[in-house]
This record gives structure tokens, C-alpha cells and sequence, in this order.
């Protein structure tokens, strides 16, 4: 069982790192970074600033989800409606930012990107049945971009997936479905 488990972890990060290797093969378009957004919102207030922030520079990247996780300090909560709330606040002057700049993208396409995380802390939130609308979207989207990849062999299928805060949600993620 531990190889096994060893194997599919091991095979899952390394498809998430051929992800992250710069494929652009004469593309004459510059794509947009992919990017997946874990963060312990309401933790402290520097987890919100930095969503605004986010959201403030979200014509850069290709946002692909949002999702609430737990913290060292909040072990048993997560809090996808405080995501929601900013994203809805990033609405009302979203029209202005695109007056400046085009990309941006609207709050109702992001709204539908923000996911729940267990709201479990570290490695409790890790193993069989321990899954979350947050893991089930991480498969989903690398899925996608693997099938992108395989497919067309295109700058497109890079991804990141950044954590602001603990990665339970992530760290499950590979042993649920070590056969992306």
C-alpha cells in the first residue's frame, strides 16, 4: 500500500511539474499563467488584502479557482462566502479597471471558481473520503491542462497552483487521484 501510495504521489507531482516547464514551442501569442488560488481567508487580515490584491491584478493571470481552506489558526472553518464577498466588491469596479487595462475578468465568471475546502486542518484533511468540492476542482482543472497538454502541445497547458495558507486541500489531491 505505502509503494503504491508512494507511486501515485510521486507520479502527480511530476505531471504538475512538466506543467510548470515553459512549453512555448514558437507560440506567437503570450499566454497567461494559470493559477489556482488556495487561501485561509479570514485567518488574519492579510489574507483578504492579499485577494484584493489578487483581484486588483487579475487580468495577468488565468485565474482558475479560488478556494477556501483551513489555517494553523482556523482548523475547523473555511470560509468561501468571505471569498465571494471580495469578488463581488471587485465587481462594482471592475468596468473602471477595464478602462485602463483589458483582461480583467467579471466577478460573476470568478464567483463561479470559488470553492470549499475540507474544513479540516494538515493531513486530517488527507485520504480516502477525505475529499472536497476545493480537491475535486484541483483534479479537474490539472486534468484539463494535462489533456491540453497531450493534445496540442501548447503554452496553454502550463499551471500553478499557489497556497496562502496550509495546503490540506492540495495535499489530497494526489493520493485521491494519482491517475491524472
Amino acid at each position: 500500500m505505502r509503494s503504491e501510495q508512494f507511486t501515485g504521489v510521486f507520479s502527480a507531482m511530476l505531471m504538475a511539474a512538466l506543467m510548470l516547464i515553459p512549453w512555448d514551442l514558437g507560440a506567437q501569442e503570450q499566454q497567461k499563467q494559470r493559477v489556482i488560488i488556495l487561501t485561509d481567508v479570514e485567518n488574519e487580515p492579510d489574507d483578504t488584502q492579499s485577494l484584493i490584491r489578487l483581484l486588483l491584478y487579475s487580468n495577468l493571470p488565468e485565474i482558475k479557482g479560488i478556494i477556501a481552506t483551513t489555517s494553523v489558526h482556523m482548523k475547523k472553518e473555511v470560509h468561501p462566502g468571505s471569498i465571494r464577498k471580495a469578488i463581488r466588491a471587485y465587481g462594482m469596479v471592475q468596468a473602471n479597471l477595464a478602462k485602463h487595462e483589458a483582461g480583467f475578468p467579471v466577478a460573476d465568471s470568478l464567483l463561479l471558481l470559488v470553492k470549499q475546502g475540507l474544513p479540516e486542518y494538515g493531513m486530517n484533511a488527507v485520504g480516502d473520503g477525505r475529499d472536497s468540492e476545493g480537491s475535486d476542482w484541483i483534479i479537474k482543472t490539472l486534468q484539463s491542462a494535462i489533456l491540453s497538454f497531450i493534445f496540442s502541445i501548447a503554452p496553454e497547458a502550463k499551471s500553478i497552483l499557489v497556497s496562502h495558507g496550509p495546503g490540506g486541500t492540495m495535499g489530497g489531491t494526489p493520493l485521491k487521484k494519482a491517475e491524472i
